[in-house]
């Protein structure tokens, strides 16, 4: 690689312009406006998962609410909380999973009837 170090300095001097540059701001400026609205959403579908009483958490002293589960001592997280601790399932998949499935797991079959080998 090192004999080829002048042919690559030389093969990329003067190929970017300001055209290039106005390219660049404009292909920028998208992202951030994107990745803004992508913040508002997930904000927002964070606020319509906390309103599910059942994605609630609950305190160390048994309250349950739309802030519970959070403190110190929380024997159960909110829902969101619960799937983003399983390794592979960050809070973006955590919030998918609860919007395809819900938190109603009585309309699945026992585990063991997913298992091989049984009927």
């Amino acid at each position: 690689m090192r004999g080829k170090r002048a042919a690559l300095a030389e093969a990329l001097t003067g190929t970017s312009d300001d055209h290039h540059g106005e390219l660049a701001r404009m292909l920028l400026d998208q992202i951030d406006a994107l990745t803004a609205q992508i913040e508002r959403l997930t904000a927002r579908i964070e606020e319509l998962i906390a309103a599910i009483p059942a994605a609630r958490g609950v305190d160390a002293d048994g309250t349950t609410g739309p802030d519970a589960g959070t403190g110190p001592g929380a024997p159960v997280l909110p829902a969101l909380d619960r799937l983003d601790e399983i390794p592979g399932i960050s809070r973006n998949a955590a919030q998918v999973i609860i919007a395809e499935i819900g938190l109603d797991m009585t309309r699945f079959p026992a585990p063991g009837t997913w298992s091989p080998g049984r009927s």
